[in-house]
């Protein structure tokens, strides 16, 4: 059972991969790129790119701004302002920072870096990619990979999101990272990898209608 979130993301994505094969062959010339590329789960296994390779992103980071008021949305979905990372509710929107699940630099190094303004702004910006995070926890994080670091709490949900994210943007993975992720998803179920937030202790209306933090958008990654 613990492995049925592994073969059934096996299933899903070798059928997408054919899908967009077929869509996309172009050739033996196209046929010959896919051999060479080592993929898992949908997603390719490679270093990142380095800035030989692409545009640093300190010289780009202003295109993947995104809304200091992402806090609040993603308040209205949670019921609250609540981290998922270390299960902690948090009274105010000042209490807690917007963190992308796979982190902007992260998300440069390992394709976006090649991509338009246009989509790293959209990446950046993406409900699916942002959640709410205990500022001490966000710093921790920083712009690590899931290689490199995990939640303690809400793992199974955090890998899936990761993979998710990178699969939407066609972004890579290193070994290291596939690694990790692997060995997660082989003791997860299927609900371990849904959210599940707790009821919230500090539900009341005052705590529901909390003005966004003007700084909010500066703590992240």
């Amino acid at each position: 059972m613990k492995q049925t979130v592994l073969a059934i993301l096996a299933v899903v994505f070798a059928v997408s991969a054919s899908t967009e094969s077929d869509q996309n062959s172009g050739g033996s010339e196209a046929l010959a790129d896919t051999k060479t590329k080592v993929m898992w789960n949908g997603l390719e296994v490679r270093d990142e790119y380095t800035d030989a390779e692409c545009p640093s992103y300190s010289d780009i980071r202003d295109e993947y701004a995104y809304s200091s008021k992402a806090d609040l949305v993603i308040q209205h979905e949670f019921g609250g302002f609540y981290s998922p990372y270390d299960n902690v509710w948090w009274d105010e929107a000042t209490d807690v920072s917007v963190e992308h699940m796979v982190a902007r630099k992260e998300g440069h190094e390992s394709g976006l870096c090649a991509a338009s303004p246009e989509l790293r702004y959209q990446f950046a910006n993406d409900l699916l990619n942002l959640t709410l995070c205990t500022p001490s926890v966000n710093s921790s994080k920083s712009d690590k990979d899931a290689g490199d670091w995990l939640p303690d709490h809400n793992e199974c949900w955090f890998v899936y999101r990761v993979i998710r994210v990178k699969k939407k943007y066609k972004l890579s993975i290193d070994t290291d990272e596939r690694d990790e992720m692997q060995k997660v998803l082989r003791r997860c179920t299927m609900d371990d990898i849904f959210l599940k937030v707790p009821d919230n202790p500090n539900d009341t209306a005052s705590s529901n209608n909390q003005s966004p933090s003007s700084d909010t958008a500066a703590s992240d990654d």
